[in-house]
Formats: structure tokens, sequence, C-alpha cells
């Protein structure tokens, strides 16, 4: 049989975007696709925005057949042909050959539409009637959406331009009886449309996409808009057209209709629904589905069709809007898309951020990396290690530190604790070895530490008014008001804050403004722990101490055995040998302070991990501070942000307890 054949073609419809070469003169032809996006808008449900479903979210079961011959209206043969077209012989009849077209001016039978029909090649509307349409060198029949009139071709009604529609093939591949069937020569390709032996390869409907070369379609939707904005359509989406299912086979039955889309595919009208089209309209072809888990991920299965009330057994694959219940696949991230005046998150290609993270993840659903054995991911995307010092007194702590040191003569066990073998072997006195003595000597006796054993004792107070004789005793005392000094003589005591020494009667020894020691004569009540405004406002050994932004009385101190269960860890101003204690209490529970103070955890420069009880702030968690005492109530300021304080490895009430650089009792709540 000796027919003509068209070029193959994808469509423009109002459900997709005007592409480059989409209804404009172009290399790849005016019927040409490309790789536009499609425009979501005509699919959305009301609550689209809710993060659920494009459309819809119900189970269903793919039904692969055709739609009986009821479904897809009555009989082409049947139906009237439009008023342009003449029986035979004439632009746009019925051919089987192409005798049948020979009074047709550049005319031929063109095998491509089912049952054949004669065409001619044109340059200009005008050469192809009233009735036909000019489009790259042919004339196709021209239509109206809605009137069904390309019923009579075996065809549907697509745009090929603004305002421009044609009769484009939509071959069945299981023809009914009596209704328009393609040649034995050329049989129906139901991915193009067209009766034609196989002129393209590619994947099937609903698989991936880069261009439309990979699709057999030959119509890929792009996983962006022309705007630049993602479409949903994540990694590419293949579709092909076809003609829309008369509506009986939407509104007649449970399950979405196939029509003459390629098996697995179910048929949706391409302006999103169903009261906005009549049969013989554009329709697209997407994968079928009964469930998610059919469909490629970032996709899910929908149910129901815009316009229609009912959520039918089967679904179609279609883009699937992502929150934090539906992540996005690897590689892709959550964003924001505005669809006319709809408002959607939809996912969209990103590029992973890791540049200085080695662990955690990507912002794209990957991740960095991942730490080492015994190391864990902090929320900034580093890898640290949580000490692991429970039970444990010395040894590794698992993190390249230690959880002590063991005193002189022990050593520190397997299990973490510190062990000592006492030794008085030929030993009387002196040192054990552990800590202990071997016994004391009787008065008179000395002991020699070298050998352990006592010797006689001979009393040394030549040139010494005070002090220890040598023998356990003392050759003197000093009277109120002077000390010892190291060479056995009494001398004026000079004036020291912590022991209260060196000042006169109702005096007191504070820190002066350069740091040097000084007595005064203020002498305050203010108690320990309370706000001061002055020095002056504190009693003996103490001193208004300024701690972040506060102001309150402390006990002075040169070492931790000078303050009563806190730390000798508040630097003063001027000198390094005094400093002011903190006191004890759980920055984790908040107890341990009285009311109106909170319990803090800070850094001091020279000592870590500090406890205090400071006026409780104002800060409240996650916002930024300034000092240890901004915060509010078992709250302590961790890198200028409020936080909860856990402890090392410990649990939090909210968020993941996180190592701070420096502690290794303590963390911080990171959420």
């Amino acid at each position: 049989m000796n027919t003509s054949s068209l070029t193959p073609f994808v469509l423009c419809f109002g459900l997709v975007s005007i592409a480059s070469g989409c209804g404009t003169a172009s290399s790849s032809g005016p019927y040409d696709r490309g790789d536009a996006a499609a425009d979501l808008a005509p699919m959305l449900d009301a609550d689209a925005s809710t993060g659920d479903s494009l459309i819809a979210d119900d189970k269903l079961s793919v039904d692969d057949t055709p739609v009986p011959p009821e479904d897809l209206g009555s009989p082409p043969d049947a139906v009237p042909p439009p008023p342009d077209v003449t029986p035979t012989g004439t632009l746009f009849s019925r051919c089987s050959r192409e005798a049948d077209c020979a009074g047709i001016p550049n005319g031929g039978c063109y095998a491509d539409f089912p049952g054949g029909l004669c065409l001619r090649t044109c340059t200009r509307n005008t050469d192809c009637t009233a009735a036909g349409v000019c489009l790259d060198g042919v004339c196709f029949p021209r239509c109206s959406p809605g009137t069904r009139s390309c019923l009579a071709y075996g065809a549907f009604c697509g745009e090929q331009g603004p305002g421009v529609y044609s009769c484009v093939p939509s071959c069945p591949t299981t023809p009914a009886p009596g209704a328009l069937a393609c040649f034995s020569a050329t049989p129906c390709d139901p991915w193009l449309g067209f009766c034609a032996t196989d002129r393209f390869t590619g994947a099937d409907n609903g698989a991936p996409c880069r261009t439309k070369n990979d699709c057999h379609s030959r119509n890929c939707f792009g996983e962006r808009f022309a705007d630049g904005q993602p479409s949903g359509f994540v990694g590419g989406y293949c579709t092909s057209s076809t003609g829309r299912p008369a509506d009986r086979a939407y509104t007649g039955s449970t399950t979405l209709p196939r029509g003459n889309c390629p098996p697995g595919g179910i048929a949706i009208p391409a302006t999103g629904s169903l009261t906005g089209s009549v049969e013989a309209d554009a329709a697209l072809c997407y994968r079928g589905c009964t469930a998610d888990g059919d469909c490629r991920s970032g996709y899910r299965c929908q149910h129901n069709v815009h316009g229609s009330s009912i959520t039918y057994a089967n679904g179609f694959c279609y883009p699937a809007a992502c929150g934090a219940a539906r992540p996005c696949p690897a590689g892709y991230s959550c964003q924001t898309v505005r669809v006319g005046t709809t408002t959607l998150q939809l996912c969209g290609a990103c590029t992973p951020t890791c540049a200085g993270r080695p662990c955690g993840p990507d912002g794209c659903g990957g991740t960095c990396g991942t730490c080492p054995t015994g190391q864990t991911c902090s929320a900034v995307g580093s890898c640290s290690c949580t000490p692991t010092c429970a039970g444990r007194t010395c040894g590794p702590n698992g993190c390249g530190g230690a959880c002590g040191t063991c005193p002189t003569g022990q050593t520190c066990n397997t299990a973490g604790t510190c062990s000592c073998t006492r030794d008085c072997t030929g030993r009387t006195c002196g040192s054990d070895g552990c800590g202990g003595t071997c016994g004391t000597c009787p008065t008179g006796q000395m002991c020699n530490t070298s050998s352990g054993a006592c010797v006689a004792c001979v009393r040394n107070c030549t040139g010494r008014t005070c002090g220890p004789d040598g023998c356990g005793g003392t050759c003197g005392s000093c009277p109120t008001g002077m000390e010892c000094g190291t060479v056995g003589t009494c001398a004026a005591a000079p004036c020291d804050p912590v022991r209260q020494t060196g000042c006169a009667t109702g005096q007191r020894c504070t820190i002066s403004r350069t740091g040097a020691p000084t007595c005064t004569t203020s002498v305050g009540t203010t108690p320990i722990g309370f706000p001061c405004v002055i020095d002056g406002d504190c009693g003996r050994r103490a001193f208004c101490a300024t701690i972040g932004g506060s102001q309150v009385c402390r006990n002075l101190c040169r070492t931790d055995t000078d303050c009563s269960g806190g730390r000798c860890a508040i630097p003063i101003d001027g000198t390094t040998t005094f400093r002011v204690c903190t006191r004890t209490c759980d920055p984790v529970s908040g107890s341990g302070c009285m009311a109106g103070d909170g319990c803090v955890l800070f850094d001091t420069g020279t000592s870590a991990e500090v406890t205090d009880c400071l006026p409780e702030g104002l800060s409240t968690r996650g916002t930024s501070c300034s000092g240890p005492d901004g915060c509010r109530a078992v709250l302590s300021c961790v890198a200028s942000t409020c936080r909860e304080v856990c402890t090392a490895g410990g649990a939090c009430s909210s968020g993941t307890c996180s190592r701070v650089t420096g502690w290794t009792r303590y963390g911080a709540c990171i959420r």
C-alpha cells in the first residue's frame, strides 16, 4: 500500500507551559513541546498546600484493559462529519490508498491517522480551506475544543499554539469492532498516537528523563518551569498525549480509564478537570499505580481528578507535595513554589552544602559523611567525642583525654580506678607508698624518711624564737599581730585578705583597685552571695566581685581549699594571687541556689566548667546572651546562646546533648 506519512509530533496543551519551539516556528517543528515542565495549577486541590498531595491520596488497582467501545462514545463511522468534510476524494476524507486522494493538489493518503486520511502539503492556511490549518507544511483538520468533531478522524482536538487547534491522531492499540483502526502495515504506536512502525525508542511514561529524546513519546516534563521554579517532577517525567475518553469512563466507573494510552497508563484530561473538557479533547497519559510504592521517589499515587468527587480505586503517579512527613529524595530539597495564586512545597534539585562539614546532613537529603567509631556528629556538622568516665576515676576517657590521675604511689587499673599496694617492709615510720605511714616515732626521736627508721632527735632552736624545733616541738610562738617567718623569727604580719591578718583592730584586709592587699576601715554586713554596690558593702574575708553583669559579695581565696565546697575560680582585676570563691550548684537541675538566683555553668578563662549561683537573667532558650548571668533559670550562656545544660553523654528535655570544647563533665542541648 503506497501511503504518505507524517513527522510524529507532541502537542502543546493548556496543561503544558509554552516552551521554545511550542507554537512557534523552530528547528524542532511547531508541534514539538520540548522539555517544558507541566503547569501544575489546573491539577491542584484546594488543600494542596497542606503537604499531603497535589491531587488526592487513596489506594487503587491499575486497570490496563482498553475502555469498552461504549465508553469511547459512538463508533466514529456513525459520527456525522464536520460541515467542510465530504465523503470521498477530497481533503480530510477517508482513504486506504494514494489513488483515493488523487484529486487533491499535493495530496496523499496519510496512514498515520486510523483508517487513513487524505491530507495535502501547504505553505499557508488558505491552502487548507476553512476546515483546515497548515501545520509544519501539512494540512490538518481544524477543530474547536468541546465539539467532539475529531472523533470522525480517530483523533483528538489539541492546541498547536494560542487559539490554534487541530485534530491529532489517537490510535487504539486494541480497536473496538467497527471503530477506526490502523492499517496492518502501520500498527499503532500508543506513545505517539500515530499509526506507524516504531519510529522512536525510549523510556515508558512515568520514567525519568533529561531531554525529550529519553522518552518513547518524545515528551519530557522537565524538573523546572520556564521561570526556573521547581516543577515537582523529580528527575523529569516521560508522558504522552491522547484523546480524552467519554464522560462515562470517569463518572460511571470507580477506576480511572486507560483510553488510548500505552499499557500501564492512565488518561487524565489535559485541563486537569473533568468538567472543563469533553470526549476527544486532549488528555495526558501518566503512569498508573495502585499505591505510593508503585511510583518513583518524589511521587505519590493520586486517586482523584480535580473536578470530580469520585475517589478512584486506581490512580496515577504525580508529584507529591513535600514536608516534614514526606521528605525529598537525596539531591533534592523542599522548596516553596508559587503557581498562579497557589503556593506549594515541591521537591527541587539542590547543591549539597558540605564545606567544613565532615558529617551530618548535606541539605539535600544525603550526608556529608560519618564520624569515626566513638565519635558523634554535632549540630554544626563536626565530629566530636563524648568522654566515657562513668565509674572511672583515672585512665583514658575514650576521647584522647583522661578521667583523672592517681595520687603519688597509686596506679590506675584496667577498671579505671586507682589502687596501691602498701609497702612497709623494713620501715617503722615514714610513708607506706600509698599515702599513709608505716608508723610514728616516739617523743625525742625523728623519722629518717629515706630509711624509714626512727633516730634520736637533737632539738635545734639556735637563733630561732618561733617555728618548729626539728623534733616535733616548737621554738616558741609569736604575739598577736605578728607571725613566724621562714628563718624562725617573729615579724609584723602582712595584710592577708584570706587569713585576715596584718590590719589593726576594727579594720579588714581587702584587694585594692590595683590588685594589692590593703587595710580598710570599711567593714560591711552584706552576706555572701547577696548583691553589693561597692567593696565596702562586704564583710571580712569578702570582696564585691563582678561576675558577668552582676556584683555580689564573695569569699576571697588563693586555692580551692580556701572555699567551702566551691572553687577558687573567679579572677580579680590586677592580681593573679587572689580570686573569689564560686558557689556549688547543679546546672542540670538548677538546684543549690537561693530564690531569685539561677545555677549557671561557664568558663572563666583560667578555669573550665565553673558552676555558680547568679541573679537570674531575662534571655530565654535559644536567644543570644553576653555573660553567665544573662539567661533565665536552668539555662547557661554557651557560645553566646542561652542553652539547657546536660550531663556529658546524657539526655536533654529537648534536643541532643552535644559536646562543648573544653568540657568533660557537661554538654549543651542543641535542638
